[in-house]
């Protein structure tokens, strides 16, 4: 009789443990799934919102005067209007860029520095860490103009 109640006694412990792991587990899960969720439509607000500006800039004639200093700097316009929609937005800038007149100078530039979309999706998620923002973009504007430099070399 003591064994069985010793083992009946075991089995209920064993019993709530399981339970409760899979209690544990159901929400940790479910955290997870609502984690990336919020995580995914961050990053595709980020990408919309920068579209938008880029295709408001584009409607409104904004963007002409933009590109003139990159005219200026000798780019033809069709480029130049892909580094201004580079600069907000990569998928966007890169697009025009392959369909105007392709600069793989430009190309490697704009794949350097990713965006503002990008830069906005990464200040997102390292504001709780200590990374500086300003470093970070300021890296990436270095790194874009280093890009551009060494690329015809290549």
């Amino acid at each position: 009789l003591h064994t069985a109640y010793r083992r009946q006694r075991q089995m209920c412990i064993r019993d709530r443990y399981r339970n409760n792991l899979n209690t544990e587990m159901c929400a940790d899960f479910s955290a997870s799934v609502a984690s990336a969720v919020t995580s995914i439509t961050l990053v595709g607000g980020f990408i919309t919102l920068f579209s938008v500006i880029g295709a408001i800039l584009t409607s409104s004639g904004i963007m002409h005067l933009l590109s003139l200093p990159f005219i200026w700097l000798g780019f033809d316009e069709g480029t130049s209007r892909a580094v201004i929609c580079g600069i907000l937005e990569i998928t966007n800038g890169m697009s025009r860029l392959a369909s105007g007149s392709f600069s793989f100078p430009v190309a490697c530039a704009l794949s350097a520095w990713g965006g503002l979309s990008i830069h906005a999706q990464s200040a997102a998620f390292i504001t709780s860490s200590r990374l500086s923002v300003k470093k970070y973009i300021l890296g990436k504007a270095i790194q874009a103009v280093i890009a551009f430099i060494i690329a015809p070399s290549l």
